[in-house]
């Protein structure tokens, strides 16, 4: 899987840090708990919590269903950080599932995500 992202100021997003952070999701396999950040993007950080399982979460929407954050605490925490819990039976299984969080998070932060491939 190849990121190119680019953002509306025409600065180039770093895409070494998401292909690092699926690296990191790998050899962090199984049972593990991640936060993802991306450098110079400090709105963009998301945890992943994986559990070897049954990979039922196979669609964007379903993926966003499973958030975990709570809004109601933004008052007592300055960033509320996107928790996600990621089942899947193998790393191989992740990657498109991570994937398709940290694009979301991307074109929430500003980021034109459509050149990603």
């Amino acid at each position: 899987m190849h990121f190119h992202l680019k953002n509306e100021g025409k600065r180039d997003a770093p895409q070494a840090w998401v292909e690092k952070a699926l690296g990191i999701m790998q050899t962090g396999w199984p049972d593990s708990t991640f936060l993802i950040s991306a450098p110079g993007l400090p709105q963009l950080i998301i945890m992943v919590e994986i559990k070897v399982g049954k990979a039922t979460m196979q669609a964007p929407d379903s993926l966003l269903a499973q958030s975990q954050t709570d809004f109601r605490d933004l008052t007592c925490r300055p960033m509320a950080i996107p928790h996600y819990a990621v089942a899947a039976k193998t790393p191989a299984e992740l990657i498109p599932m991570l994937a398709r969080i940290l694009v979301y998070h991307m074109d929430r932060a500003g980021y034109d995500t459509r050149s990603i491939h």
